[in-house]
């Protein structure tokens, strides 16, 4: 398993290169968390075989996928305690597996440039 948890009050952008230059598939279940500060997916990243988990929490927990996430098998879970999760990309899940979506105090969007 894979976790990062950021404790501070700032934005946290993740790409291909956070999971790893070399190998930016990942194998087992993956767990993002900002914790007072937005995340933001900007670049393409993998889950070979795991679940995808990412939350935003704290005063900012804005989600944004603006950088394609594909998991070959496994569910996401994509949460944002108190903001908007926005979708500026495919969130694509090939074979078994599910989307859990959870914004109780805010929407879950189409990025403007996305939306065609």
């Amino acid at each position: 398993m894979m976790k990062l948890v950021v404790d501070r009050a700032s934005n946290v952008v993740l790409g291909a290169h956070m999971v790893g230059a070399d190998a930016p598939e990942i194998d087992g279940n993956v767990v993002i968390e900002s914790r007072g500060g937005a995340l933001t997916v900007s670049g393409e990243v993998t889950v070979a075989r795991g679940d995808l988990n990412l939350r935003g929490s704290g005063l900012d927990s804005r989600v944004q996928l603006m950088g394609d996430v594909r998991l070959t098998a496994g569910n996401a879970a994509i949460a944002s305690d108190n903001a908007d999760i926005v979708f500026g990309a495919d969130l694509l899940i090939a074979g078994d597996g599910s989307m859990t979506l959870d914004a109780p105090e805010g929407s879950v969007l189409v990025a403007p440039s996305y939306s065609g």
